[in-house]
Formats: C-alpha cells, structure tokens, sequence
C-alpha cells in the first residue's frame, strides 16, 4: 500500500519537473540510447565463444571417458574439469565436464559425433557459462 503510493507520487513529481523545465526524456528507458543498439553488430550463433558445462549419460565401461574426451579434442575443444561418479543403479553414469571457451560450431559438431556413439545411453546436453570459470 505504502510504497506502491510512493512510487505513483514520485513519478507524478517527476513527469510535472520534466514538463515544466521542457524535457522530453531525461533518462531512456533502457539506461541508454537507442541509437547505439543500431550499431551494434550481432555475432552469428555459430561464432559463440563461450565456455560450457556439459553432461553425457554413458555406460559405466573402461575407456569412454577418452572416447569423449577425444572426440571433444579434434574439435578444438579444451576440458577445464571433468567429475564422474560410479554406477548407483542399472541406468546410465553420468560424466560432468566444464570447458574452457570454444566456438558454438565446435561444440555443436562433436555434440553430435558424442550423441552418436554407442556408449552414450541418451542425448547429452550443454550450457553456455559466460562468467570464469577460475572461481569454481
């Protein structure tokens, strides 16, 4: 109750400065101008650079983690770490890797070498990580 009043109070004050002063737009909405959105260039998705965070549901076998690790490796990609735990059930283990930054492409193309091989027990996925990875 008493805020939500504030906050109409405070906007009714400051649309009555800006029309006696003359004002139109004291501030933009975004924070910034719109004319710089205009020039801003958007990369392709295909040129991403980006670190990532992916998981792969594999069997529990000697020797995936380098068929992976492998795969990930022709393509330019470089592992930052890699976690997996041993088998708690009859499913599938899961290998946790971070990376370090590759190209969408890149990771896109070995995504689907990986999904296609017979170890992997069912779509693996990803997440881009646009902070550094240095603070895990």
């Amino acid at each position: 109750m008493m805020p939500t009043a504030g906050a109409v109070t405070s906007d009714l004050i400051d649309i009555g400065r800006n029309l006696r002063l003359g004002i139109r737009r004291r501030m933009p909405p975004l924070g910034f101008y719109g004319d710089i959105l205009e020039k801003t260039a958007i990369k392709p998705m295909e040129a991403l650079c980006t670190k990532h965070y992916i998981r792969f549901p594999v069997v529990d076998r000697p020797g995936v983690l380098s068929k992976i690790s492998g795969v990930l490796g022709n393509h330019g990609i470089s592992i930052h770490s890699v976690i997996q735990h041993g088998r708690q059930n009859a499913g599938p283990v899961h290998i946790i890797m971070l990376t370090h930054e590759a190209r969408e492409a890149s990771l896109q193309q070995a995504m689907a070498e990986i999904n296609r091989m017979e170890e992997v027990l069912g779509k693996s996925l990803f997440i881009r990580i646009e902070d550094a990875l240095d603070d895990l």
